[in-house]
């Protein structure tokens, strides 16, 4: 449901400022854990974690982990 795309969503958003896993492996879990029960929603996915990282990708650089507004 939607909610699941908004979690898709805020995963896109994590892993473009803080990339601790490469696109193409969140985007092989998302096939493997959604288009192998559910290939209509894979699709959708694939959207939800793009605009996460299209709207991440507009904002400021993120400072050091732990810094105050990074």
């Amino acid at each position: 449901g939607h909610d699941r795309l908004a979690s898709v969503v805020a995963l896109g958003g994590l892993v473009a400022r803080r990339p601790i896993v490469s696109h193409d492996a969140i985007r092989a879990a998302l096939e493997e854990m959604t288009g192998r029960h559910h290939p209509e929603l894979f699709e959708m996915d694939l959207a939800a974690f793009d605009a996460g990282l299209e709207a991440a990708s507009r904002l400021a650089p993120a400072g050091p982990v732990g810094s105050v507004g990074g």
